[in-house]
């Protein structure tokens, strides 16, 4: 209903008036440089301004007939046909007893033509296949803003919901902390504190505080320079190597000038704590976090089982792939594969550009 009351106060107030003045111009400026031409002597001033004029009642009967066309929408076709006929007609009839008052008071022309009157009944039937077309081009122009302007006002609101879902999905991210981490974490500082290990404690708590203030941040932003990003994940990675010493290895490399490239908020922690859930802490030995700047994750822990996607995976993974399709569309791609010398390896392809001053600071 909002669009449509946009549409109506807004469209037609802003095409009629700017297309009738200069439709009017134009044949004004037509007639009377046609009369010049055949050496006619008239007051061509009048003669101009008459001419303008006399488009007035098309100017304001275009405005009843945009009206018009919105109230026959849905109606039978036959009764929304007979009312822009008699629409037709009506608008047909003022324009020439309009032209023909203008031409009674002014007398335009030269003063042997003083005595001369217009026959408006011969003039409206000679002009009625123009009133009707004249009629028509109008209704088809209501028809084609109004269309332009419903597509318009679509792809906006899907653009909206885009933009919402997006958002919808960047909190549900935020909130997803795994409670087994923060009292894996906890304990972890339990135990330096039991070791003695006081400095070590505190900076473990630290790092805490800094990934659960980034990750519950309210922060609207969809788009983060990669280099914010990767420091992101190091921080949780940093948090894990405290409960899981030398078992986990750290492997980052990212290409020089890619520090500010733009990539969606919180994409790289759901796969780190993925690749550390399901491969570092069920490897005796532990394993290597892989990650690199041609957006692919990696680790060497055990591969996927062939059925892995038919069950209830990650909901982190999902949300990941659901938050590239409304950033990118198929301008993105997610693959998770088994490498060939053990391990999985995921791959993240986004298309490259950059994130500006003004939104780095934000």
């Amino acid at each position: 209903m909002l669009a449509r009351d946009v549409r109506f106060k807004v469209v037609p107030k802003l095409w009629i008036p700017i297309a009738w003045l200069a439709f009017a111009l134009a044949d004004a400026a037509k007639t009377v440089g046609y009369m010049h031409a055949e050496g006619m002597d008239h007051n061509w001033a009048t003669l101009f301004a008459i001419e303008v004029l006399s488009w007035l009642p098309w100017a304001v009967g275009s405005l009843f007939i945009v009206w018009l066309a919105d109230r026959v929408r849905g109606v039978k076709p036959v009764l929304a046909w007979s009312s822009h006929a008699l629409a037709a007609v009506g608008i047909g009839l003022a324009y020439t007893m309009w032209s023909y008052q203008l031409t009674l008071r002014f007398q335009p022309y030269a003063p042997e033509y003083a005595h001369w009157t217009p026959q408006w009944p011969t003039d409206f039937y000679e002009n009625l296949v123009a009133t009707v077309a004249l009629y028509a081009c109008v209704l088809l122009s209501h028809w084609l803003i109004e269309s332009r302007a419903s597509i318009s006002a679509r792809e906006t609101e899907v653009a909206q919901l885009n933009k919402q879902l997006t958002q919808a999905q960047l909190l549900a991210l935020r909130s997803q902390i795994e409670p087994h981490f923060l009292f894996n974490t906890l304990n972890a500082v339990a135990g330096l504190i039991r070791e003695g290990r006081a400095d070590a404690a505190v900076q473990t708590i630290m790092q805490l505080s800094d990934f659960l203030r980034r990750t519950l941040s309210d922060t609207s932003r969809q788009e983060v320079p990669l280099s914010d990003e990767v420091e992101f994940a190091l921080r949780y990675l940093s948090i894990q190597q405290t409960r899981f010493a030398d078992r986990l290895q750290l492997d980052i490399q990212v290409q020089d000038g890619l520090q500010n490239a733009a990539v969606p908020n919180l994409i790289l922690q759901p796969l780190v704590e993925n690749a550390v859930k399901h491969g570092i802490a069920k490897r005796k030995d532990g394993g290597t976090v892989r990650v690199a700047a041609s957006a692919a994750d990696a680790n060497d822990g055990p591969s996927l089982p062939d059925d892995w996607n038919e069950g209830q995976h990650s909901i982190g993974i999902a949300n990941v792939c659901g938050r590239l399709r409304s950033l990118y569309g198929d301008a993105s791609s997610f693959d998770i594969r088994n490498r060939a010398g053990g391990g999985v390896e995921v791959a993240i392809r986004i298309p490259l550009h950059w994130i500006g001053l003004a939104e780095a600071l934000a």
